[in-house]
């Protein structure tokens, strides 16, 4: 009975689970990416030539404007403004 009833708050939405901080990692890349205007924001990003940008893109530039691409460059900070952001 109690399973039932657990079952039946998640599916209301009563009851939230917070996401990970890898989950929030990869929203934070996610957002950057989606940010970035340009035609090649990551290596693993695919060139409108349908090739890999690998090298070609503005991350493996060191550009200064590059949108986060991995997630261990998401730093501590970064999770923790995404969580002040999207506070329930």
């Amino acid at each position: 009975m109690k399973i039932i009833l657990v079952a039946l708050l998640l599916l209301a939405g009563l009851v939230h689970a917070s996401p990970s901080d890898e989950e929030i990692a990869k929203e934070v890349i996610k957002e950057s990416i989606a940010n970035y205007k340009g035609v090649c924001p990551c290596p693993y990003s695919t060139h409108p030539d349908g090739r890999q940008c690998g090298y070609r893109s503005v991350y493996s530039s060191k550009s200064a404007s590059a949108p986060i691409c991995y997630s261990i460059t998401v730093t501590p900070k970064m999770i923790e403004d995404y969580k002040d952001r999207y506070k329930p």
